[in-house]
């Protein structure tokens, strides 16, 4: 045990309780300063060794001359939030985070000040809410939010700034709307005949299983399993790029979305083609939005926010009001629980909730005697 920790610690060359270590649940590295323990954005590996005890050098000196320390300011705390998060958010995540800083906080104050930063966000919060949507609002000051929670864990901040009561009461409702089953009864047939059957393929897997348009342009033949009647959806969002992932496995079970589609059908003619190893022959979904936007406007049920996301929310919500569980479809959307049902059974209404109450004690006798099924 003795050497476990050994090679899991760096120790200071000349202070006996003092050293960087890294936790089994964490790839981070900490630093211990006389049994104080701090994180640093750092990954434990080898190449960040010199950076990591110079951070462990300047937490030695703050320790003995705690007079010394200068106070932390919101700064501080923005720069190390992008630190540790930015590299794995997109452009669009970043920018979110980024407008959150810029519309709520314009003065540098003190991370001490919980008063001061509290009246900051509520003066600039009082022209945002002039300005832009209650869930627009909604969801900037809840970013800025999420970085006082992490300041907190990180001890920049004793308490959040933020408070439930500073949330616009709208802001909840759902922000993206999704297709009836009448549109997309109409959007297939026109897609099939307006771009031929490959989009119109593409359109209706989405229809069906849910997946994020990403997660269909990359998937590979090789994730298709007729035979056994199970296929793999890559997972890019919830890869855990810190311990090197490209995507987090998903499987879909074909036989239960059969129940309700022609799934095995669709699966078969879409890995047919000769695509190479994916089994559609876009790599980029610029044109195929294109496409769609076109298409709905033609059909005269154009929004700017239906979209491609918007069918793999349709997809969700068969997929629950067939009456299967919600556990399960968590499983194969991608979604927890939580999400699940915060995002996709609120927006259905009372009618359509009792609905899915009565239809959730039925059906359960469709599912496989075995699953999920792994080789």
């Amino acid at each position: 045990m003795a050497k476990s920790r050994t090679r899991n610690r760096w120790k200071h060359p000349d202070r006996k309780f003092c050293y960087c270590f890294k936790r089994p649940e964490s790839p981070f590295i900490y630093t211990s300063v006389f049994s104080k323990r701090e994180v640093t954005d750092l990954v434990w590996k080898e190449a960040n060794k010199n950076d990591a005890m110079a951070i462990l050098e300047k937490r030695i000196s703050e320790y003995m001359n705690p007079n010394e320390t200068e106070e932390k300011t919101l700064n501080d705390l923005f720069i190390q939030y992008a630190n540790v998060y930015y590299s794995n958010y997109t452009k669009v995540q970043q920018s979110r985070y980024n407008k959150a800083i810029e519309y709520l906080i314009t003065k540098n104050l003190l991370c001490s000040d919980i008063n001061a930063i509290r009246n900051e966000v509520l003066n600039n919060l009082t022209d945002l809410n002039k300005k832009y949507s209650e869930p627009y609002v909604y969801k900037i000051l809840g970013s800025l939010k999420k970085i006082f929670d992490f300041g907190i864990e990180e001890e920049y901040l004793t308490r959040n700034p933020i408070k439930k009561a500073m949330f616009p009461i709208g802001g909840k409702r759902a922000r993206q709307i999704f297709f009836s089953k009448e549109e997309i009864d109409k959007l297939l047939p026109y897609c099939r005949e307006k771009r031929g059957d490959e989009f119109g393929d593409l359109v209706e897997l989405i229809s069906i299983i849910g997946p994020r348009i990403n997660e269909v342009i990359l998937g590979e033949v090789k994730d298709v399993d007729l035979e056994n009647k199970q296929m793999t959806i890559r997972d890019f969002k919830r890869a855990n790029k810190n311990f090197g992932e490209t995507f987090t496995p998903r499987y879909i079970d074909i036989e239960i979305f059969d129940n309700y589609t022609s799934l095995y059908e669709l699966l078969e003619r879409i890995i047919s083609r000769e695509n190479g190893k994916y089994y559609f022959r876009w790599q980029s979904y610029a044109n195929l939005e294109r496409w769609l936007r076109e298409d709905m406007k033609a059909l005269k049920m154009y929004e700017p926010t239906k979209n491609f996301h918007a069918i793999r929310k349709y997809a969700i919500n068969e997929f629950i009001l067939k009456g299967f569980p919600v556990s399960l479809g968590s499983h194969f959307f991608g979604h927890n629980e939580a999400v699940m049902k915060k995002h996709y059974l609120e927006v259905m209404g009372p009618k359509k909730f009792k609905e899915f109450i009565q239809n959730s004690m039925k059906n359960v006798h469709t599912l496989p005697n075995e699953y999920p099924v792994e080789k």
